[in-house]
């Protein structure tokens, strides 16, 4: 006699039942997100208020910034180290911020865009560097250094940052 399909499978799901049925794995847990570092996002909204006079922001102002960059601008973030504007409409930033040594690792940095110039009484190198436009003012042992993020790496980039740094390095 020739059970119909559909008999077939009732009679296997009856077996599997009597049997003790199926055990269906469970599912293991969903592993917890960890705590985001900090130090990772800026610590102040953009927009808010860093007080320029306690910061590497006295060095340009908001609006000197968003002149060169033709954007309007705000201090995302600023603390004795460095100080990031920017540009609401495009996210584009620049960042001005000090390290120390002399301009051997820039030079590397920049490689086949590094070209020598002279910021004021400094000299310092400017060029780009994984599409971002680079600045380096050295003084004595510090270096002054202004990095462009989503501006572009063409020569009128550049030449935006060096415009920066020139008024950056006027008040260093």
């Amino acid at each position: 006699m020739r059970l119909p399909k559909v008999a077939m499978f009732g009679l296997v799901a009856v077996i599997v039942l009597a049997c003790g049925g199926v055990t269906i794995p469970s599912i293991p847990p969903i592993p917890s997100i960890p705590p985001i570092p900090s130090g990772l996002f800026p610590s102040s909204i953009p927009g808010t208020s860093v007080d320029p006079a306690s910061s590497m922001c006295r060095l340009l102002t908001a609006a000197e910034v968003g002149a060169v960059m033709g954007a309007t601008v705000t201090i995302a973030e600023g603390t004795a180290e460095s100080c990031t504007y920017t540009a609401a409409q495009t996210f584009a930033t620049i960042n001005v911020r000090t390290e120390s040594g002399d301009l051997t690792a820039a030079r590397f940095l920049l490689g086949d865009t590094a070209k020598e110039i002279t910021i004021g009484q400094y000299s310092g190198l400017s060029g780009t560097f994984v599409g971002s436009p680079l600045v380096y003012v050295q003084r004595g042992n510090d270096q002054l250094v202004l990095q462009g993020v989503l501006l572009g790496a063409d020569d009128a980039a550049v030449a935006k940052v060096v415009q920066l740094a020139t008024t950056a390095a006027s008040r260093w």
